[in-house]
Order: C-alpha cells, then sequence, then structure tokens
C-alpha cells in the first residue's frame, strides 16, 4: 500500500483528521505525529519504516516538526489514497505547495527511511595520490619484467607448458598411408571395384533391337501402314 501524508498547522486541526479518517474506517493506517524536540528525525524514520509516509518526505516532514507543525501521516487500502486526501486537505491539511513530490531526490533514500547511517566520507590512502605509485610496486614486483609470468614465478605456480604434439588417437596413428587403416586393423574387408553391368532383368543394356521386351515375348508391334491402294489390290 502507498502511503502519504499532509502537515497541519495546529493540533486540533490534525485531530480533526485523524477523527475524521477513523469513522471512514482508516484506523490501524493513521499515524499521528506532534513536535519533537530534538528527536524529529528519529521520529520521522520510525514512521517511515512503518510505511506510514513516504520516504521522499522525510526532510520536509523533519523541517515541519521542528516549525511546530503536526503530521497525519496514512497507509491506505488500494484505492482509498484519494478518499483519505480529501479527508486531510479539508480539516486544513498542507500537502503540494510544501510537501516535495514523491521523487528520489535524497542521495540515500532506503538508508534514510531505515535509519541507516550513510558512508561517510574517507580520508584517502596518501600513497593513491602519488604519480609513482601502482599495484605492481606495492606488491614488490616491477612495472617491466623479462619474465612472462612474474606472479607466477613469485608464488611458485607452475605455468602451462608447450604441449607434445599428438600423432596417434585410440592406438591409430593420426596420419597413414592405408586408404583404411580401422578396417585393415580389425580385418574387415572394404568395398572393392563393381563388375560392369551388362544385363538386367535377362536383357542386355544395350541391344540393336528397337523392342526388345516385345521379341522376348513374341509380342507383335505396329508396322509401317500399307497405303489405300495396296489394301484395294
Amino acid at each position: 500500500m502507498a502511503s502519504d501524508a499532509r502537515m497541519f498547522e495546529s493540533e486540533q486541526n490534525a485531530r480533526d483528521a485523524v477523527s475524521e479518517l477513523h469513522k471512514m474506517g482508516f484506523h490501524d493506517t493513521v499515524l499521528l505525529l506532534e513536535p519533537a524536540e530534538g528527536k524529529e528525525a528519529e521520529v520521522v524514520k520510525a514512521a517511515i519504516r512503518g510505511g506510514f509516509i513516504p520516504g521522499s518526505y522525510v526532510n520536509a516532514i523533519i523541517k515541519g516538526l521542528q516549525e511546530g507543525h503536526w503530521i497525519v501521516g496514512v497507509q491506505p487500502p488500494l484505492g482509498t489514497a484519494m478518499i483519505a486526501i480529501q479527508i486531510m486537505e479539508r480539516c486544513g491539511g498542507i500537502g503540494a505547495e510544501l510537501l516535495p513530490a514523491q521523487k528520489l531526490r535524497d542521495p540515500s533514500p532506503l538508508s534514510d527511511a531505515l535509519g541507516i547511517p550513510v558512508l561517510t566520507s574517507v580520508r584517502p590512502n596518501p600513497q593513491l595520490a602519488r604519480s609513482d605509485w601502482s599495484l605492481s610496486s606495492f606488491l614488490g614486483l616491477g612495472l617491466l619484467s623479462r619474465k612472462g609470468t612474474p606472479l607466477s614465478s613469485l608464488l611458485g605456480l607452475k605455468t602451462l607448458t608447450k604441449e607434445k604434439k599428438k600423432t596417434s588417437s585410440f592406438g591409430l596413428p593420426l596420419l597413414s598411408n592405408k586408404a583404411a587403416p580401422l578396417s585393415s586393423m580389425f580385418g574387415l574387408k572394404t568395398l572393392t571395384k563393381a563388375k560392369k553391368k551388362t544385363s538386367s532383368f535377362g536383357l542386355p543394356l544395350l541391344s540393336r533391337n528397337p523392342a526388345p521386351l516385345s521379341s522376348l515375348f513374341g509380342l507383335r508391334i505396329l508396322s509401317k501402314r500399307k497405303n489405300d491402294d495396296d489394301s484395294a489390290n
């Protein structure tokens, strides 16, 4: 649930807003903040952690409490945010003109919301500012070295050596004059040169007979038709 808050000039206006919110069903989702001398930041951050005030309001709410304002924060259920805002503003709540939009302008909004101190400025190591400083010199290594692996040499670590040239695999030479070394090893026959095929289904592949199949089965073929004069004779 998204939260929202309004600032009130007087305690009575703030309590009236809380009362009206309770009448509309906002009970455990309403929080009233009163000015607290010296503890404003602690109070506001606790309210933000509870989800009653947006984290982006932290600076404006703290300033408002320091100036004597009263704050009403509300965590309305889904769909009721506008009802809660209208009630607070009807009771004199100051909103958009003094409170910032809900944008993360704070450089550490999560830390501020949870009350976690942020990292402070750390004095840098003076050696880092020197122009002649380097990580290599810090480790006792020269910037330039004749060793190809100075760090490995320093720590006594073995480097990768040159791999021996591989000449065989699974007991077989990688290069061989045999066309079929595996078949030769296991005594397997390879495909031999096929004999030239001259016939198919008992018929020669090449024949001078224009109708070899018809001749085989004794079938007559279409002959040259005689002309009409020969038929008449």
